[in-house]
């Protein structure tokens, strides 16, 4: 199941970073119980208060355990460069985290990265999810990232976009710093679609929602519209 289908793809604090609440990191026959591979530790969550609790040691068992921990090493830094930190201030709120864990059959390792940012002064808010499927076996990445941008002053305007990587390969010998190398390129190259989507809807589609100003560039002076001739006085032509 991809991260955030469900929307339970999010972010809790742990003592020094926050995981994702994910169906790749639940514990095993349990319905509310999730572990933190970076931390080796396990907690209880609850999903109506969006509380952790009952912190404890926990390591969970898979074959790709140093791959994870190398994954991990090189994902922390990415994280850093790439994603904002946690922040809750008047103007701006903002929750990030990531995940690494083994899919419940063993035979991919999920790497999860969640980060929203809400700025109500602005009028925005956006959410970036990336879920990605290392294969160990054949060295690709399949996967889904996924922004959800709102823009709400003097209007309401939303944008969800979601771009699908199938079985990209890893050049460099599947290491934790090629995947993760691999994962920042692919991440890079979206973000830019995104933006280049933006400039295109800015210079098209939201231009053809504007009232147009008239030929002359001057304003309409709406108390005296009256008085002016439908075609001639916005066109700027002398009256006849």
């Amino acid at each position: 199941m991809p991260c955030c289908t469900l929307g339970l793809c999010q972010p809790v604090t742990n003592t020094l970073h926050q995981v994702l609440i994910t169906p790749y990191n639940r514990v095993p026959s349990s319905s509310d119980t999730y572990y933190d591979t970076q931390s080796s530790t396990s907690f209880g969550f609850d999903h109506v208060t969006s509380k952790a609790t009952g912190s404890q040691s926990y390591t969970h068992e898979t074959s790709h355990s140093s791959l994870i921990q190398s994954i991990l090493k090189s994902l922390s830094t990415h994280f850093a460069e790439h994603y904002p930190s946690p922040q809750e201030t008047v103007s701006v709120s903002s929750s990030s985290g990531y995940t690494v864990a083994a899919t419940p059959d063993d035979d991919k390792i999920a790497i999860l990265l969640s980060t929203t940012r809400a700025s109500p002064k602005n009028f925005l808010s956006g959410r970036w999810r990336s879920t990605f499927l290392f294969d160990p076996s054949s060295g690709t990445l399949s996967g889904t990232l996924k922004v959800d941008v709102h823009y709400y002053e003097d209007g309401n305007v939303a944008l969800t976009t979601t771009k699908k990587i199938q079985d990209v390969a890893v050049e460099g010998g599947g290491d934790g710093a090629s995947i993760v190398r691999k994962i920042a390129g692919i991440e890079k190259q979206y973000q830019e679609e995104v933006n280049r989507a933006f400039v295109g809807m800015n210079e098209s589609s939201f231009k053809a929602l504007r009232r147009q100003l008239p030929v002359t560039r001057q304003k309409i002076e709406w108390e005296r519209v009256r008085g002016y001739g439908l075609g001639s006085d916005l066109r700027g032509e002398a009256k006849r």
